[in-house]
């Protein structure tokens, strides 16, 4: 099996539950693009996971983005540098997984994308800006930029989630954590 996973750790792969797919674990910061089969599990708190599948091959990405990114010198320097620290930001990891989809000659029409995560974990006094709100704005905004809508959306509130995205199918099951609730 051949994964392309983009960041500066060891891939984390365990074998299924008795199928022949393998488990992959995206840890936050990271991105994959899977190739054949797999499922990708991440847990999403106020960060935000976005997946891209291409029906006729197979091919499957999930990003798992921390901070929203834009504009801020911490952003611009990692994207400049063209490290694997670039992929905690939601708008360069999105980009970056269409930049993929790009120089294979698939065109984005034929992507399908889904969207989680986004939620308010943390009080805060700015309910309108949270880190959670500003991921998804920013995630929400990168991909209409590309041309897409997200077939599937399931963000925002205050409990975290557990994802399972199918890369071969693009399927995604989620499981909302009440143990990450805060008020």
């Amino acid at each position: 099996m051949r994964h392309l996973r983009y960041s500066g750790k060891h891939p984390h792969h365990r074998p299924g539950d008795g199928s022949t797919l393998r488990t992959v674990t995206l840890a936050p910061g990271e991105l994959v693009i899977c190739e054949s089969p797999a499922v990708v599990n991440t847990i999403l708190g106020s960060c935000v996971a976005l997946t891209l599948h291409h029906p006729p091959t197979g091919v499957g990405a999930m990003c798992h983005g921390v901070q929203p990114g834009g504009d801020t010198p911490v952003a611009v320097k990692s994207r400049q540098e063209g490290n694997g620290e670039c992929f905690r930001f939601v708008d360069c990891a999105i980009w970056h997984m269409l930049e993929y989809f790009d120089r294979r000659g698939i065109a984005r029409r034929q992507l399908v994308a889904k969207l989680f995560g986004g939620a308010d974990m943390f009080p805060t006094h700015d309910h309108e800006n949270t880190i959670g709100r500003q991921n998804i704005r920013m995630a929400e905004g990168t991909v209409r930029a590309a041309g897409l809508v997200p077939l599937a959306s399931h963000v925002g509130g205050n409990l975290g989630r557990r994802i399972f995205f199918y890369t071969h199918t693009g399927d995604v099951l989620l499981r909302r954590l009440n143990n990450l609730h805060f008020p």
